[in-house]
């Protein structure tokens, strides 16, 4: 999942996809149904890690422009994909993560923990890195600063894989990464790679893995 400006295909930027397909990627395919309109910016998506929950930002149309830091402002939505495989009508995540200047949400693989940027409130600043993690309700704890990767540039754009102990993000145009203390990580996450071949010929076979807990 991606964000693209397609000339004669898309009239702001949208959120776009691919598959691959053995060693190549398939065509840009525009993501189906109610998250892309015509009207606005939405990008930088996350997907969740069981892809029900699509995490994406868009243009904070009451404020769009912070003046003080001049820096554009954009608000965190989330969609829910439906039964039928549909994404839903996209709901703003709660004014404590939505504080008015928000960007670069990621959902972690937990699908609990999630990280974006954020400009500091009421002061003059640049962006730094928060982290939220949903609770049992559903609802978003308190964002926390990344005390240990902050700085006072701009911190964008965090990248975490599977594993949750290291990540990268941008500052200053440059790629960084660090590892994340444990406090920080997310919720404990088990991965399993493995194989399903017929026992005559070792030939892959294709099959559906159900996990319980």
């Amino acid at each position: 999942y991606y964000t693209a400006f397609i000339e004669g295909r898309s009239a702001t930027e949208d959120i776009y996809y691919s598959t691959k397909q053995g060693k190549n990627w398939s065509r840009p395919k525009k993501l189906e149904g109610i998250i892309n309109t015509d009207e606005a910016y939405e990008g930088f998506s996350s997907i969740s890690s069981d892809e029900r929950q699509m995490y994406y930002m868009g243009v904070n149309i009451d404020n769009p422009k912070d003046k003080k830091n001049k820096e554009d402002c954009f608000e965190i939505y989330v969609s829910e994909k439906s039964i039928k495989g549909r994404w839903q009508e996209p709901e703003l995540l709660p004014p404590h993560i939505n504080t008015g200047c928000v960007r670069d949400p990621v959902i972690m693989a937990d699908n609990r923990t999630l990280l974006f940027s954020a400009l500091t409130i009421g002061e003059k600043g640049k962006f730094n890195l928060y982290q939220t993690q949903k609770q049992l309700d559903d609802s978003w704890s308190d964002p926390i600063p990344l005390d240990y990767v902050n700085t006072e540039e701009n911190n964008l754009s965090p990248t975490i894989p599977a594993s949750g102990k290291t990540m990268y993000f941008n500052s200053k145009g440059d790629l960084y990464t660090i590892g994340i203390p444990p406090e920080y990580r997310q919720f404990f996450n088990t991965s399993i790679v493995g194989y399903v071949r017929n026992y005559k010929n070792g030939r892959g076979l294709e099959a559906e893995i159900t996990v319980r807990n």
